[in-house]
């Protein structure tokens, strides 16, 4: 795997307007506003939008489990210069995959795609309108918010704090994208494949200063405190594979992995002028905090 980190200049999205206006309150978080918006939640739950907008009358989108998708579009390509055993690598883990996602085309497997409202969280939507993150009031961050929230500065189990329904060794959610986990018990690993969004911040959910080639893993389904294991993240459309920490976890609605920081997201995609990556893969070894999942 390569390793390769560039410096970046730490660009806050967190930032309030000063402008806000109440809306009435809403049981699902709606996945489709206007380019940019972004909402905030009261005590009570209401939603106040602070950038953007709704797009129609009922504010919330139709959700509708994801089924019209290209299996063969996640599979990784055999290189035409791979070994005999880099080939019999690559078959079998796209194997697992592929037997993950057609669990999802056929109705096997539901997708989780319900984020509860929490009262303080910040949702945040992308230049298409679709939502991109979601962030939660944090009281030991100087910016005030986090990706964790409070919960991540929290002895207690987290393992509490996950609704979604149980599953045996593998996960999918999102509304746009097929981000799934499968847990691999033959070397107790997760091998994750789906897209890759980018967020900023200051500290992960262990009070650790962020930084370049860290990584935040989706809150319910691979949580971790101590990140004691490398994260191998790999762009199946360039082939380009790179090494990365995880410092944190998130919501990631619609992502399978979150990259710290705009220029090592970009890194990853191999351009600049994105702010997500639409197909990757990723695998680490169970953290040593980590129970073998029972999703």
């Amino acid at each position: 795997m390569k390793k390769r980190f560039t410096a970046l200049a730490l660009v806050s999205t967190l930032s309030i307007g000063t402008t806000v206006t109440a809306l009435a309150a809403e049981s699902e978080v709606p996945s489709l506003m206007q380019p940019n918006s972004v909402i905030i939640y009261d005590e009570e739950g209401n939603p106040s939008v602070v950038s953007g907008g709704y797009v129609n009358s009922n504010k919330l989108s139709d959700k509708n489990q994801i089924t019209d998708f290209n299996i063969d579009d996640y599979m990784r390509k055999i290189p035409a210069d791979a070994t005999v055993e880099e080939r019999e690598a690559i078959e079998e883990e796209n194997q697992v995959i592929r037997e993950a996602l057609e669990d999802v085309k056929n109705g096997r497997q539901a997708v989780q795609s319900d984020i509860e409202i929490i009262p303080g969280m910040k949702v945040i939507y992308d230049e298409n309108g679709k939502l991109y993150d979601v962030y939660y009031v944090d009281d030991f961050c100087p910016e005030g918010y986090t990706l964790h929230g409070n919960a991540g500065h929290m002895e207690s189990d987290h393992k509490g704090t996950s609704n979604k329904q149980a599953r045996a060794t593998t996960v999918t959610w999102g509304d746009d994208y097929v981000n799934t986990l499968v847990y691999q018990p033959k070397d107790k690993s997760i091998l994750g494949t789906g897209r890759a969004t980018y967020y900023d911040g200051l500290q992960g959910n262990r009070n650790n200063p962020l930084k370049d080639g860290d990584v935040a893993t989706q809150m319910d389904y691979d949580y971790s405190r101590k990140g004691d294991q490398p994260v191998a993240i790999r762009n199946l459309d360039t082939d380009e594979a790179f090494t990365y920490y995880q410092a944190d976890v998130g919501r990631l609605p619609d992502a399978v992995i979150d990259i710290w920081g705009l220029n090592n997201l970009e890194e990853l995609a191999g351009k600049e002028g994105v702010r997500s990556v639409p197909n990757v893969r990723y695998y680490h070894k169970l953290f040593s905090d980590q129970d073998i999942p029972n999703w």
